[in-house]
């Protein structure tokens, strides 16, 4: 029965690090994207969900994909 319990065990571990490694790319995917400003002091995020357009008063607006 012990060799059973080792054996599920590290099935279990490979499962877990699979899943952390999956949440770390997840993370890096979702928070990833380029900023920058324009001319007129607009910031523009472009990331994985879209480019947005922030003024500077705060305003956020979707500008495309």
């Amino acid at each position: 029965i012990g060799i059973i319990l080792t054996v599920i065990s590290a099935i279990f571990v490979v499962i877990n690090f699979l899943f952390a490694l999956f949440v770390i790319v997840f993370a890096g995917w979702m928070f990833g994207g380029i900023s920058h400003k324009d001319n007129n002091g607009n910031i523009i995020n472009s990331g994985p969900l879209g480019t947005y357009r922030t003024d500077r008063n705060g305003n956020t607006t979707h500008i495309g994909n």
